[in-house]
């Protein structure tokens, strides 16, 4: 006779005693029970599979505490005298199940006994007073109990560790990179209370431990114990420990709603304390004294020029993410005692200690030292003081325009990115950085030249400046950075208005350099509204920014007028290239000037022959007299015409136009050779890129699409539709020194970045 599942579970259970009848109804109720028991043991070949089964039963039984003899009842009519014949067999598994059962009910008796400590508000040690376990700590050291044999007998004594006591007195998450610390208060070998971040791995390993040893005196043989010290501390109070926010670098963080400056954390509503990982970072952005000492001493000199832009590219540099401005330089030069320090250290101390144990640095430093810096302090002025120290200092401007540091491989082979910065960086020195033609334009481009000095002071005023200076500072940081939040609201709009003020760029260097100053006028507002509240007179933040435009800018004093007229001509060249006509028989049909145009040229293998009228027009409406340029270039640059007279045999110049014949007609223009124009601009190898007569498909376009292609995998956020194709060609631009000049101009490469974004989207 043959019987179903149900009938078969039935069997079972009606066979066990009536100890309880509602127990067996529960039991009988058990689905997970019957569900076991339901399995058809024939069909199962394996025998560590049955062994689970049977487990996973008498398991249900133990935990909800049913009767023991029920157990052996249920399995001997189970198994129908099949696999276990001993009874103590299923004793032995029953022990252990109950064995296992205790120790997790044990652990959450801990478990729930640590929360309830919690919310009876215990806390984790404060002081150098407490035990843990076998281990004591006192005023005097940390000790470990230990017992000991005597002549009575067996006794405990407490065996010093160490002479400087410690414990961990907080949990940190750093909010730049998510990982976890540990912050350990020790008591030195002085009697000097210091705290340590220390990262967790370094309690695990004995040669980490070992490092501990300057600050925590211990000797090496009794490491073990200091660990197994700090891991038991950490058992038993890991609950109870207070919780911290660290930081390791300044800057926007948190989807830019967060800005981090030194131990401070404030967003558009609050401020709140984060503890800095970095000791030095402690001693930067601190207040001091009081705002009416500052503005009564100061008075005088918060009136010069030179100090109101210096403070605008303080605050500037709060701002510059928000705008398509790269990070840039503004070096101020002039002779020994001619203020220059001063200046910045007057504008420095708006936000902070304006000395070299504070926020200004010595800019004798190494390539790294700057990379590492520059991290630190992302979207914070950053000030570096005597570049007549370093002779490579000019390396540095290169890589604060890059905007992101070296990726460098780790000690496990694998690989680590560099990281990146935004900011206006200030210098001060004796010499300019990118004097004469010796100096790429690349570097130009990145630096603000200011040749300035402040008026002469008597040695009692400066000294007074000095002492007021190192007694207040930081006073305004919490409102310039209030004003930051509210202007980043509108900053395009802003930028917008304020390019406006500033009239059209003579070339595309004084065209990135315009929105240098656009950045600054914006960063004035905020100065001058901060300081007309505070009671200090306010001034035209736009006026001092154009003066300054126009000073360093427009009539550049450290590049030579004639220079700065032949770089506008080259840039102005490349841009129109296909309004310049080549002679056939070199360069094929593609030599011809494309589309009904006026013709600005004509460009042969070895020169440039310029229209003099068109040529004329564009240097005077980019603000430079023509003739003055001509003059300037008759020496060494134009090629004139010259011919012998029939008389003396002598060769004179006859016209300073130059005539020849390109595809069969006679022109007359202004000749410059090509490897003249390349000497004169310092540039690397052809500066135009010889054809060999067949016509190529648009080799400068694909080239630049690689290049857009390539910018966009590298910086996925690009790709983004909440940046704008300029924003995404501006990018490229920062990336790419003088990219602009080569595929003529930027709206050129802003409407390439627009169809390889698109192309990005629709795959």
């Amino acid at each position: 006779m043959s019987y179903g599942i149900d009938e078969k579970l039935d069997m079972y259970y009606n066979r066990l005693p009536d100890i309880d009848p509602d127990l067996k109804v529960l039991v009988r109720t058990n689905s997970k029970l019957n569900s076991l028991m339901s399995v058809s043991f024939e069909r199962i070949f394996n025998p560590k599979k049955v062994t689970e089964i049977y487990t996973e039963i008498i398991t249900i039984f133990v935990i909800n505490d049913y009767p023991e003899e029920w157990i052996k009842l249920i399995l001997q009519e189970y198994l129908e005298g099949g696999a276990w014949e001993k009874w103590e067999d299923i004793q032995e598994i029953i022990e252990g199940i109950k064995r296992d059962i205790g120790t997790q009910q044990q652990k959450d008796i801990e478990e729930k006994e640590e929360e309830e400590d919690i919310n009876k508000g215990e806390k984790a040690p404060s002081q150098f007073s407490f035990t843990v376990n076998e281990f004591k700590i006192t005023d005097s050291g940390i000790y470990k109990t230990v017992k000991r044999k005597g002549i009575n007998g067996d006794y405990e004594d407490d065996m010093q560790l160490t002479p400087t006591p410690c414990f961990i007195s907080a949990i940190g998450e750093n909010i730049d990179t998510g990982k976890i610390a540990y912050n350990l208060h020790v008591k030195n070998i002085l009697g000097k209370e210091i705290d340590l971040w220390i990262k967790p791995g370094e309690l695990l390993k004995k040669s980490e431990i070992l490092k501990l040893q300057d600050d925590v005196h211990f000797q090496e043989c009794v490491a073990k114990e200091i660990m197994d010290y700090f891991d038991e501390y950490i058992l038993k109070y890991r609950f109870l420990l207070p919780r911290e926010i660290t930081v390791s670098s300044n800057g926007w963080k948190d989807d830019y709603t967060l800005y981090v400056i030194g131990e401070k954390a404030i967003t558009k509503d609050q401020t709140y304390a984060v503890t800095q990982v970095s000791e030095s970072m402690k001693k930067k952005y601190v207040m001091k004294g009081d705002k009416e000492k500052w503005k009564e001493e100061l008075k005088e000199l918060l009136e010069l020029d030179l100090v109101r832009l210096k403070m605008y590219a303080t605050v500037g540099a709060f701002l510059i993410r928000f705008t398509p401005v790269g990070s840039f330089l503004i070096h101020n030069y002039e002779d020994s005692s001619g203020g220059k320090t001063l200046s910045t250290r007057i504008a420095a101390s708006l936000i902070g200690n304006p000395y070299n144990e504070g926020i200004i640095e010595s800019a004798a430093n190494s390539p790294t030292g700057f990379e590492l810096y520059l991290q630190a302090h992302t979207d914070t002025p950053i000030y570096w003081d005597d570049t007549s120290q370093n002779p490579d200092f000019i390396q540095c401007v290169y890589l604060l325009g890059n905007e992101k540091g070296k990726g460098r491989g780790t000690k496990t082979l694998g690989y680590r990115d560099g990281g990146s910065w935004r900011t206006i960086a200030q210098s001060t020195g004796e010499e300019p950085l990118t004097h004469g033609i010796s100096e790429k334009t690349g570097n130009q481009a990145r630096v603000i030249e200011i040749h300035e000095r402040m008026p002469h002071y008597d040695k009692e005023y400066l000294d007074k400046i000095e002492t007021t200076l190192r007694n207040n500072y930081g006073l305004f940081l919490d409102e310039i950075i209030a004003e930051v939040f509210k202007v980043k609201e509108n900053i395009e709009e802003q930028y917008k208005q304020h390019s406006k003020q500033f009239g059209a760029p003579i070339n595309e260097v004084a065209g990135r350099k315009k929105g240098y100053f656009v950045v600054l006028s914006i960063a004035g507002g905020i100065v001058e509204k901060v300081l007309l509240r505070n009671g200090i007179d306010a001034t035209n933040n736009v006026g001092i920014c154009k003066k300054y435009y126009e000073k360093a800018v427009q009539e550049d004093p450290t590049i030579p007028y004639v220079d700065r007229a032949l770089q506008t001509i080259y840039q102005w060249t490349i841009r129109n290239l296909s309004r310049f006509e080549r002679p056939i028989r070199e360069f094929g049909s593609d030599g011809l000037a494309k589309g009904a145009f006026e013709t600005y040229g004509w460009i042969t293998k070895d020169a440039i022959y310029y229209d003099e009228s068109i040529l004329a027009k564009m240097l005077e409406s980019t603000g430079f007299n023509y003739l003055r340029v001509k003059e300037d270039c008759k020496k060494e640059i134009i090629v004139p015409h010259v011919a012998k007279d029939k008389k003396t045999g002598n060769v004179k110049i006859k016209s300073y136009l130059c005539q020849t014949t390109i595809n069969g007609k006679k022109i007359k223009g202004i000749k410059i050779k090509i490897q003249t124009l390349t000497e004169k601009l310092d540039m690397e190898g052809p500066i135009f890129e010889e054809d060999s007569g067949t016509k190529k498909k648009e080799p400068d376009e694909m080239d630049l699409k690689e290049k857009c292609d390539t910018f966009l995998i590298k910086n996925p956020e690009y790709r983004n539709v909440t940046y704008t194709d300029e924003q995404a060609a501006e990018g490229l631009i920062r990336e790419h020194d003088q990219i602009e000049l080569l595929y003529g101009g930027k709206d050129y490469i802003v409407e390439m970045m627009k169809l390889c974004r698109q192309g990005c989207r629709s795959n």
